[in-house]
């Protein structure tokens, strides 16, 4: 009978372990597995981020790049850039509402957007074809980061601009792998380890 009461009362203990380590990860952490999504498009509205599509006019014209963040997640910053092998050229961005571009092909924002808000002025040569967002061409990606501690990247959902008809889209809600929080270079990463 001692036997059981030991095991019991070590099974107990075992339960209360486990019951303190699952309140110790947050509830985030067993959420939407896959994450959630960021979508961006290009827009011909700057109050609608969902008009894709319009009558080529053979002149420059004003696109709007939007976030839209998925879920109610915020963003940070993101990486991308736009596509021109499909007709529209690309001529220039330019950021709007307290957007930065830090970095070359990178947007950024104070504070952690929740709502679609467009991000920059796109200004395209509207010949016939379409425009796409696509990967930055530097690194790669095309990830936009959320506002956890550390910051988690995400793949971006796309929705470009077409003049022909339905635009090219690209949906996910893959993760875009880690993050590092300190920059440093590959070789003085080597370095450390010779």
């Amino acid at each position: 009978m001692k036997r059981f009461a030991r095991s019991i009362r070590a099974i107990a203990a075992a339960f209360a372990l486990l019951a303190v380590l699952v309140a110790a990860v947050p509830l985030a952490a067993f959420s939407d597995v896959a994450g959630p999504p960021y979508t961006w498009t290009l827009s011909s509205s700057l109050t609608d981020p969902y008009v894709n599509t319009g009558p080529a006019t053979n002149g420059v014209v004003q696109l709007y790049l939007w976030a839209v963040p998925g879920s109610g997640e915020g963003w940070t910053r993101t990486s991308l850039w736009f596509s021109t092998d499909q007709g529209i050229p690309f001529l220039a961005a330019s950021p709007l509402n307290g957007i930065s571009i830090p970095e070359t092909y990178y947007f950024a924002v104070e504070g952690c957007p929740v709502q679609p808000i467009p991000v920059a002025d796109v200004l395209v040569l509207d010949i016939p074809g379409e425009i796409c967002i696509t990967p930055n061409p530097l690194t790669g990606t095309n990830c936009t980061w959320n506002c956890s501690e550390p910051p988690v990247a995400w793949q971006n959902s796309t929705i470009g601009y077409s003049n022909q008809g339905t635009p090219c889209a690209f949906e996910t809600w893959d993760p875009c792998g880690t993050v590092g929080v300190e920059s440093d270079t590959w070789g003085r990463i080597k370095a450390t380890y010779r």
